[in-house]
């Protein structure tokens, strides 16, 4: 602390400290009053006052205080932007300050909060924070997440863990400007309209979780069957994430799952190394493959497909967006991604980390080239180069058996089809 001025009166066995400021950092501490009553007995330290500045200044002051410790470390990744004023009392046994009590309260006013590098920015933030030694609560909180406003209660439960409960709409242009939602972002560009949602989210020293429902009641998707959805349809999603904490050298572990209507399905094992999520492995499922258990790989994401009718023109044209190339040719990847690889691939962006790398096609009637293909079977492979990338595998059908590629510029058009076919029939 710098600056410190005020006023220290001892009074026989009292003391106290009168109209105390200082700085700290980019805060201001101001109004600061104190006492202890005794000296000599059982001595305790009242002192309270408000601390002024930087948001995220403020949250280092929580941080780097018991506060931390008694708020089971909810905020260490939280940041913000903007000014706030938090006011906070404290009540400290000198000999026993293991039965310290804090008493505190902060105001949002229109700021902007990340509570983990994943979760969406909360912005235009107005509501109180209160907080004490043993318990943190939320009052009447309203922010802007996703492209609509979002209402946000909550604090910490009979357990200790801290619960929150997130109620709004999300619109599909709002989460294409949402890079922390790193797929859904880039799935956006396939849908519109707006929705409702429900989250619940869950923080404690073993881990982060949370659960996200939604009808998608006005919110359309611009895929092809069996995945076209018009925006009046219902068809209830359920998002969920169960996060163990690090222990010693074993980083966070994060098990997501995904849950659409029973029409697809996944599941993406993801590590936190360095606080940014890494897939290590995943697992996806359309049509009836999504009523079946997931089979994820050791490495890497693949997925199963089994569907009665597909059109391969139209899912190529729908997917060219999702497989497009993030800026320019990057470096080799890394992780899971480098299996797939060829030298001076670029490395997959956050959200193509979760798409597939393999996938299952199981087909009865496949419309490609004007032709209708009976109990088509294809199992792709997708592999990196500096100039797209390049889909290969084998297919058998009634009409066909053999090999096929598909070669993607970085813009996820298709450039060349090639075959190699043992078995033709037309």
């Amino acid at each position: 602390m710098s600056q410190l001025s005020g006023e220290l009166v001892f009074d026989r066995t009292a003391m106290a400290i009168k109209g105390a400021r200082g700085q700290l950092w980019g805060l201001s501490l101001a109004g600061v009053e104190g006492r202890i009553a005794n000296l000599v007995h059982s001595p305790v330290l009242e002192i309270g006052g408000s601390v002024s500045g930087p948001l995220n200044d403020a949250l280092r002051f929580v941080r780097e205080s018991p506060v931390n410790g008694w708020t089971h470390q909810a905020l260490n990744d939280t940041t913000a932007t903007g000014d706030g004023v938090l006011q906070l009392a404290l009540k400290v046994p000198l000999d026993a300050a293991e039965r310290s009590s804090v008493k505190g309260e902060l105001s949002l006013t229109d700021h902007e909060i990340s509570l983990r590098p994943d979760l969406p920015l909360l912005s235009q933030a107005r509501g109180q924070v209160s907080f004490t030694e043993q318990q943190l609560a939320l009052h009447q909180a309203v922010v802007q997440v996703a492209g609509g406003e979002a209402t946000v209660a909550g604090g910490t439960a009979a357990d200790g863990r801290l619960r929150f409960e997130v109620q709004g709409r999300f619109s599909a242009e709002g989460l294409a400007q949402t890079p922390q939602l790193s797929l859904p972002a880039k799935l956006a560009v396939v849908m519109r309209g707006e929705a409702p949602y429900n989250l619940r989210l869950e923080m404690g020293a073993e881990g982060t979780g949370f659960e996200l429902t939604s009808p998608l009641t006005g919110l359309a998707l611009a895929l092809p069957e069996p995945l076209r959805k018009a925006a009046p349809e219902s068809w209830p999603l359920k998002v969920q994430s169960r996060t163990q904490a690090s222990n010693g050298s074993t980083p966070v572990r994060e098990v997501l799952t995904v849950d659409m209507s029973g029409k697809l399905s996944g599941q993406v094992q993801r590590a936190w190394p360095d606080g940014q999520a890494k897939v290590l492995r995943g697992a996806w499922a359309v049509g009836a493959a999504a009523s079946a258990p997931l089979k994820l790989p050791d490495i890497g994401v693949n997925a199963e497909v089994q569907v009665p009718q597909a059109h391969l023109e139209a899912w190529q044209q729908a997917l060219v967006p999702l497989l497009a190339a993030p800026g320019p040719a990057a470096s080799a990847p890394a992780g899971a991604a480098a299996a797939h690889a060829s030298p001076g691939a670029p490395a997959d962006d956050d959200a193509t980390a979760y798409l597939p790398s393999t996938v299952q096609l199981r087909i009865q009637d496949l419309l490609a080239a004007q032709r209708h293909w009976t109990d088509v079977d294809m199992q792709l492979q997708r592999q990196l180069r500096a100039e797209g990338q390049v889909w290969r595998g084998q297919v058998r059908s009634e009409q066909m058996r053999g090999q096929l590629e598909w070669h993607l510029a970085r813009s996820g058009e298709v450039t060349k089809v090639a075959a190699k076919l043992a078995q033709l029939k037309l």
